[in-house]
């Protein structure tokens, strides 16, 4: 597997300056998080491309935008579907192959499912257009949503697009809260791309450090073992320390990732 670590953990932490010392921790690979500072500045991701390849370090993968195109008006839905496509934009400058995409679509009422598919629809073509793959993660059972999306939900949405247009990006610390993991992986399998790995308490999304809550990793490897996955094992965890810029916790948090994927299980929790 392929560790790689979520830009997410540095908060609203300028990234620029961060890649000397994420490359001297030891992370090779980055998904870097859409955010703020980028939109238009884009000569921001191209001195953010230059460092990062003078650094050696890849940048397979871009979360896109959260954002949710259902919105009050047609006018700001459509403003919406638009800001993503230009956040695929930005991914592809930075020559990210893999965008992440929330799956937005939490309602009871059926009526949004064409919608949805038409919302999709356009998201598709316009990354079919940049030459990039978007990967729909698995989603949250949160009290705000109408209703839980099981991963075989998701599959059966996702396989009606080519596999290198719309894929899949398993969140271990969404999915868990409904499902057995080793189940949502082998639900997923044919379009499994990438995970993103952290921990929670079993009853609401947390982005703890795995070992920190109770997701059972040894399950999750010997899922992911037994359907040969080798993608992007992606470490997202949030506030899991209180200066993340550190060259020394970001080192840790590379240990960690080493470790889990040595050992199959989780260090204790610090």
């Amino acid at each position: 597997m392929l560790l790689t670590l979520s830009t997410g953990v540095f908060g609203t932490e300028p990234l620029l300056g961060l890649i000397p010392r994420i490359q001297e921790a030891g992370f090779r690979r980055l998904e870097v998080v859409d955010r703020g500072e980028y939109c238009g500045h884009e000569e921001v991701l191209d001195d953010l491309t230059r460092r990062a390849r003078d650094c050696e370090i890849e940048l397979p993968n871009w979360h896109l935008i959260q954002e949710s195109p259902f919105r009050e008006t047609k006018q700001v839905s459509r403003a919406t579907v638009d800001a993503m496509k230009r956040s695929m934009d930005r991914g592809s400058r930075i020559g990210a192959r893999n965008h992440v995409l929330h799956w937005y679509h939490r309602f009871l009422d059926t009526g949004y499912d064409a919608l949805w598919r038409e919302i999709v629809d356009e998201w598709a073509e316009h990354a079919a257009s940049l030459g990039v793959r978007l990967l729909m993660e698995t989603v949250p059972d949160k009290p705000s949503n109408e209703r839980y999306v099981p991963s075989a939900e998701i599959i059966e949405f996702v396989s009606g697009y080519p596999a290198d247009v719309l894929s899949v990006c398993v969140d271990v610390n969404h999915s868990n809260l409904q499902e057995s993991l080793p189940d949502v992986v082998h639900t997923v399998r044919e379009r499994l791309v990438s995970l993103h790995i952290s921990d929670n308490d079993g009853h609401a999304e947390k982005h703890w450090l795995p070992g920190q809550g109770v997701i059972d990793y040894p399950s999750l490897f010997e899922g992911l073992e037994s359907v040969g996955f080798g993608g992007f094992f992606v470490l997202e965890v949030g506030q899991w320390c209180k200066e993340p810029h550190r060259l020394s916790e970001i080192k840790r948090l590379h240990e960690l990732g080493v470790s889990l994927l040595e050992t199959k299980r989780p260090p204790c929790a610090p």
